[in-house]
This record gives C-alpha cells, sequence and structure tokens, in this order.
C-alpha cells in the first residue's frame, strides 16, 4: 500500500479511505432471546415466540428440529413437543394500565400485540455500543451499523508509532505529508484474531498474502467489536454476532456468515471469493424488481417462471460477466453504474446517526372486522396508550422529541386503504387521553354523522394510529404552551400572557408545530389577542403606561392596544381551520427591555362593531382605588371597572341602533345599523367639564351626526390604539387615536 501521511490524519474518514472500518452487528434470535432472559430460561432450551397461532421468532436449539419463523404452532409443537411458547406481550380489553402485560391465553379479537418490551431492551443494547463507538446508525430493533475508523485511527498511531499531526506539520527530515505510509510488518493472525474470536475469510487464490494498514485496521476493529459484544453480554447477558469490513454492505454480509455468537472479518483481499457464491437477491436493494431485472439479462429464460428462480439461479458471478454498457443500457446509466459497482463489493453509503425513532404506529387487525362507532373506539384508546407509552420513553431517551402529525390508516372490508392526518400540538403533560382526543378527530373524518348526532362508521378491518416527523422542538416549533411552563406567580408578569392563552385558544391555533421562533410567537400571540372573552381577559397582562408626573422617556413606546405591539386589528378563525392565521406584515416599534416593576397586566376589548380598543390600565386602576379604599377585592374591582367601561362603550352602539331606527319609521326607510366608532365631543378637549355637561353635549352631538354616519354605512377600519392613560373619564374612550391616518376627524369646538 503506497497511501500517504495524508491518509492517516485526515479529518474525515470518508467512503474511499484506506482506514475506513464498518460493523455490523445483530442480536442472536432477538425475540427469543429477549424472552430467554426474561424468563431465565437456560439458553440450550429451545423456544419460539409466539404472537397468536404462529411463531415469530425460533432460537438455535430450536432450529435444530426444523422449526422456523412463521410455522404454525400446531406443527411446531409435531416437531419438538418439548418446544418452550412465549406468546409476546399485549393490551387487553378493559386493562387500565399503561404498559403492555403478558396474558395467559391472548385472543386477537380481545387483545392487541405490543413490541415494546423488546423495543426497550434494543435501546439499551444501542446505549452500550455508543459508549465505545461514535457513530451508530440503527438499522431496526435488533440490528445497527457501527463506524470504528476514528477510534482505530487513533489506536492504530499509538501502537505502531506513526507520526502525528504535529510532527508531519514540522517538516521533519524523517517524513512530510507527501511521503508514502511505511509497510506494516507481517502480521500472525490465527495469534491476533484469538483474543476477539473472530473468524478470517479465506483470502482470493490469485491474491498475494501481503499485509496493509487496512488489515491491520480490521484487526483493531474485531478488538473494538469484540469489547462491545462482551459488554452487552456482560450487562444483558445477550449474544451477538458481528461482521468488519470496509463498507456497510460487506459487513451485513460478514455478519450473518456464521452464527450464532461469532464475528467475521473481510479483507479485501479476500473480497473476490466471499463475493462469488453469493445469490443478487442477498444484496441490499436488489430482492425486487431491479434483482429481477439483472437476472434476467443473466438469462432470459430462468426469469419467466417467478421471482423466487431467477434469485436461486443468479448468482454474482454470473453478474461479472455483464459488460458495464450492457447494464446502463438495460438500467440506465446512474443505476447500471451502481448495479455494476455493488456486484464487485462497492458501497459509497456512510453510517448516519439514527438512534433517535423518526415515527411510531400502533395498529390493530380485526378479526371478524368492526362496524360500531363504540367498537372504534375502545380499540382507538387501546392504540392511544400504545403510542403513548412508546412517546414517553422516546422523550425519555431524547429529551425534546416530539411529532409533528398524527395519521390514522383505515382499511374497510373492500380492503381499501384510507389515510387522514392532523397537525399533533405540543402539550407539557402528555397522556393517552390527549393522543385519543385527537385521533377520535380523525376517525369522525372517516365516518358520517347520522341526524341523531351519533356516527356510522362502516366495515373497519384494520385501523392503524401513528406519529410521523418526530423531531427535536425548536424554539420556533412549539406553541405558546412550550415557551412558557405554568407556575404560579405571586405577583403578575408578562408570562401570565402566555397562561392565559393555553386556557382560551384553541389548541390547534396555539399549539401548532411553526417553523420561526417570530412567526410562532406573533401567530399565536395574535390568537389569543383574538379569542379573548370578557372573563378570560381579566387576566391578561400588558406593560403599564407612564405614571402622572413622570419624564416623558425619548425611546419607542409599544401601543398597549393589542398583545406585544401587533397592531393589526385579529379575526378570530373559523373552528375548521386547523392551524393559526398569518398575521398582518406590520412591524412593531422596537422597545427597550422592560424592567421587572414594568410588566403591568392590562384588560382589553376589541369592540366587534368597530374595532375600538377598550383597555384599562391596572396599575392606575390600583393607585385610585388604593385612594379610594374600595371594599372589594383588587380583581374584583379591576374587572367590575373594565365591565363597567365595556359595556358604557357597547350601549353607546345600542343607543345609535334605537334612534336610527326611529330616524328611519319617519322616512319609511330600513333602519341602517351604526358600525362608526363613537364621535367625539367637548368633552374630550383638554378643557375639564362636569360629568353631566359632557353627558348631555355627546348626545346632542351624537343625535345631529346620527343620520350623516348611518347614509355613509360603515366606516372604515382602523388600526386598535391604546386607550389607557394616566387622567381619563368614562367617555374618553370615544375619542379617536390622534396617531391613526383613518380616524375620524375632530369636532370643532362650539360655544354654550
Amino acid at each position: 500500500m503506497s497511501d500517504r501521511a495524508t491518509h492517516i490524519l485526515t479529518k474525515k474518514i470518508g467512503p474511499n479511505h484506506p482506514l475506513r472500518v464498518i460493523a455490523h452487528c445483530d442480536v442472536d434470535a432477538a425475540y427469543a432471546q429477549f424472552e430467554q432472559v426474561r424468563l431465565k430460561i437456560p439458553p440450550d432450551k429451545p423456544l419460539a415466540v409466539q404472537q397468536w397461532r404462529g411463531l415469530i421468532a425460533v432460537n438455535y436449539p430450536a432450529r435444530e428440529f426444523g422449526i422456523t419463523r412463521h410455522l404454525p404452532f400446531d406443527e411446531a409443537k409435531k416437531k419438538c413437543p418439548h418446544l418452550i411458547c412465549v406468546h409476546v406481550a399485549t393490551y387487553a380489553q378493559g386493562d387500565a394500565e399503561t404498559e403492555a402485560k403478558y396474558h395467559h391465553n391472548p385472543k386477537p379479537e380481545t387483545h392487541k400485540v405490543s413490541l415494546d418490551p423488546y423495543r426497550r431492551e434494543s435501546v439499551k443494547i444501542l446505549k452500550i455500543f455508543s459508549e465505545s463507538c461514535p457513530t451508530i446508525e440503527k438499522a431496526s430493533i435488533d440490528e445497527a451499523f457501527l463506524d470504528f475508523s476514528l477510534p482505530v485511527r487513533e489506536i492504530l498511531c499509538s501502537r505502531y508509532g506513526l507520526p502525528t499531526l504535529q510532527q508531519l506539520q514540522a517538516r521533519s527530515p524523517e517524513m512530510s505529508l507527501d511521503d508514502p505510509v511505511p509497510k506494516p510488518t507481517h502480521l500472525d493472525w490465527d495469534t491476533l484474531l484469538k483474543p476477539s474470536q473472530s473468524n478470517i475469510i479465506p483470502l482470493d487464490s490469485d491474491s498475494c498474502d501481503a499485509d496493509t494498514w487496512t488489515d491491520i485496521a480490521l484487526l483493531i476493529g474485531a478488538e473494538l467489536m469484540a469489547q462491545c459484544r462482551q459488554q452487552v453480554f456482560d450487562q444483558l447477558g445477550y449474544t451477538c454476532s458481528a461482521g468488519i469490513a470496509t463498507n456497510k454492505m460487506l459487513a451485513k454480509l460478514c455478519s450473518a456468515y456464521k452464527k450464532p455468537n461469532a464475528q467475521t472479518v473481510l479483507r479485501p483481499t479476500a473480497l473476490r471469493d466471499f463475493l462469488r457464491p453469493f445469490e443478487v437477491s442477498k444484496l441490499r436493494f436488489l430482492g425486487g424488481k431491479l434483482g429481477q431485472s439483472v437476472a434476467e439479462m443473466v438469462s432470459p429464460s430462468s426469469a419467466v417462471d417467478g421471482s423466487d428462480k431467477t434469485s436461486k439461479s443468479c448468482v454474482l458471478s454470473e453478474v461479472w460477466k455483464i459488460p458495464l454498457e450492457q447494464l446502463q443500457a438495460s438500467l440506465g446509466e446512474e443505476s447500471g453504474m451502481w448495479v455494476w459497482e455493488t456486484v464487485r463489493g462497492v458501497d459509497r453509503s456512510e453510517v448516519e446517526t439514527k438512534t433517535n425513532v423518526k415515527s411510531m404506529m400502533s395498529s390493530k387487525n380485526f378479526r371478524p372486522s368492526i362496524t360500531t362507532w363504540t367498537q372504534a373506539l375502545h380499540w382507538l384508546r387501546i392504540l392511544a396508550r400504545d403510542l403513548s407509552a412508546r412517546l414517553n420513553e422516546a422523550r425519555e431517551a431524547t429529551p425534546g422529541i416530539w411529532p409533528k402529525v398524527i395519521v390514522m390508516h383505515k382499511r374497510d372490508g373492500s380492503q381499501n386503504s384510507f389515510t387522514k392526518q392532523i397537525a399533533f400540538p405540543f402539550t407539557s403533560q402528555l397522556t393517552d387521553e390527549y393522543i385519543f382526543v385527537h385521533g377520535q378527530k380523525l376517525l369522525q373524518e372517516f365516518s358520517v354523522r347520522q341526524p341523531d348526532q351519533t356516527f356510522q362508521l362502516g366495515t373497519v378491518t384494520s385501523l392503524a394510529l401513528a406519529f410521523q416527523t418526530l423531531e427535536r422542538i425548536e424554539s420556533g416549533q412549539r406553541g405558546i404552551q412550550g415557551f412558557f411552563p405554568p407556575q404560579k406567580k405571586p405577583a403578575p408578569s408578562n408570562r401570565a400572557i402566555t397562561q392565559t392563552c393555553q386556557s382560551t385558544g384553541s389548541p390547534h391555533q396555539e399549539d401548532t408545530a411553526q417553523s420561526g421562533s417570530t412567526g410562532a410567537v406573533s401567530r399565536s400571540l395574535e390568537n389569543a389577542s383574538s379569542s379573548l372573552s370578557a372573563a378570560a381577559a381579566a387576566h391578561l397582562p400588558q406593560r403599564s403606561t407612564r405614571e402622572p408626573g413622570s419624564p416623558v422617556s425619548k425611546k419607542p413606546r409599544r401601543a398597549t392596544g393589542t398583545l406585544d405591539g401587533f397592531l393589526g386589528p385579529a379575526k378570530r378563525p373559523s373552528p375548521a381551520v386547523v392551524g393559526p392565521p398569518k398575521p398582518p406584515k406590520l412591524e412593531a416599534a422596537p422597545r427597550p427591555p422592560a424592567s421587572r416593576t414594568d410588566r403591568q397586566p392590562v384588560l382589553t376589548f376589541v369592540c366587534p362593531r368597530c374595532q375600538e380598543v377598550i383597555s384599562l390600565d391596572t396599575r392606575l386602576y390600583a393607585k385610585l382605588s388604593d385612594d379610594g379604599g374600595g371594599g372589594d377585592s383588587e380583581e374584583d374591582g379591576k374587572r367590575k371597572e373594565f365591565e363597567r367601561r365595556k359595556t358604557l362603550h357597547l350601549d353607546h352602539h345600542f343607543a345609535q341602533d334605537l334612534s336610527a331606527e326611529e330616524n328611519a319609521q319617519q322616512s319609511h326607510q330600513p333602519p341602517t345599523p351604526s358600525t362608526s366608532r363613537p364621535s367625539s365631543s367637548n368633552s374630550l378637549t383638554h378643557q375639564k367639564k362636569s360629568p353631566e355637561t359632557s353627558t348631555r353635549a355627546h348626545a346632542e352631538h351624537t343625535k345631529k351626526r346620527l343620520p350623516d354616519s348611518a347614509s355613509r354605512g360603515p366606516a372604515p377600519p382602523t388600526k386598535p390604539r391604546n386607550t389607557a392613560t394616566t387622567d381619563r373619564q368614562i367617555l374618553d374612550f370615544f375619542r379617536p387615536a390622534q396617531s391613526s391616518s383613518h380616524s375620524l376627524p375632530k369636532s370643532k369646538k362650539r360655544k354654550k
């Protein structure tokens, strides 16, 4: 091997690196071994895992009697009368436990299979692997790929005295970065493989027996893999088989070369004779139509009778005879090149870290079929319980993981499949009832509502509930509830905003995952603002305005008419909308960071008629109530004052409607409901007047302007504005915003 020193100390070891070491490890007869260890059954006893009347896993002692997977239970008992059969864990009807149990004599009509105990054991095994290997890709519940390239290189350099990166960069006279690496000494493979109990593939007949640094790297990788297998056996009691090679495809073939409880090392010089007898269907992605096409090119007559005969009659040594040009002409340029390299042991796929689950599903096949809504709800609750337990376990292993959508699959009596999905909002308290409620919404999509408000489901042969797109929740993917967990505070603060939004807003509008942090906050706050009722609005906080006599700050102020400075009036979305509406593209004015004392609540109401914002600054109200010494509590006083102001505003619209109706009757015209804002009067100027005089003047002014406003129709909507100032009276709520370009013009002062 004439590799240069740069190959040894490169930062990344890619698919073409000479020191690449990939291992594939799987548990021997995983399900059967899990049950054997759980029940403390000796490993030499024949054992099989049973699901209903079939076998899904068979240990090696039972295979000696000719028992295989998917063999019927009765036939397996005939071949081996002393066979130990263990049924998988199940959920039973009426079972209140959140975990599956090993029930006696379970039946498919009343129970549902659960593989959760096996998944938990798989997590334990991967955790042991991660202690010795930095890069792990979970292939299935009982197998994984491990990339030992980086730890192998560190051991190789220290064990064989290869120069370090600092020594090479110093350009010592002994070696430089462009110099070839010295050849290794001859290795005694039989002696070196004894500690790891590894098997070595015989070399090709036409290859030389010269050891390379790649061989030494594979040897070190075999040592690390043997240590991992030993740790799994010592801690959990499970035996594993492994394969060590230079890529994933060869490592997987080597792991099945000798089983159980063994591992195999494949040197590059032994590759050709090792692959020669393998069938095409044994290679990854060549067991389907692509493999049939390749076999048809080898022997067209053998592919006529079916795929099974094709896979048996076509081996890799026969595919090697097909030229590359013929493969590309028949399969396409890219597919032909991929097949040509794959059958020769070339695999450039990298080991990707996939220890975290991306989806999870709980399904049930009904025998016989179910037809009623009550039956479907019963099994839906069991599916939700299964998913709840699995998601909680996944969140313990990977904190912050959460599914974006929840999906339901249904198959009817005609074997037609249907799928529905909705967003799955985030919640800090995950329960099976929370999943059941969202699953019930999906189930209603498959049903027909009857006049008596019941649902007709039809015939259902299979039902599945699944989570998809499980990812770590970023700040922009949570709802308001995810940012601020509910906490009890002695004094109100801005955190109360999120708590009120959680109790008043729709979960679909607030908790739907979003893509950006700023967009999620603005959408959630806008939905919460549009859905406020009078009772819920009593707990909404907002920053207080300037106190009387305090100096005016030169820093930009926030508008207090809506939540967090979002100035556009929010419209309440229809119930059919699952996600939150897009907020208006308005930029809020920048604001300085507020101190703890500035975070005071404000009670806000948006008039549905004129879009006027009625707000009560509780900080100012608290000072006035302290001077008056009222008998009610502080919260009750705030709410009563806010209700009084809101009622006065609504009564004004009612009075305008009555006046319009009277005028219409006199002129024999249909009345037009008033949607204009309350007009300004002399009482809204800076001159102080008595409440009686202000009220009388406002009534006269309104009566004069009413026909004009009725004929004009609805006034153009204006931006919500702040109405909470330091010294305002009741009629001050009808003052138009001075900063708004759409506000009504001020009326001229009239002399008495």
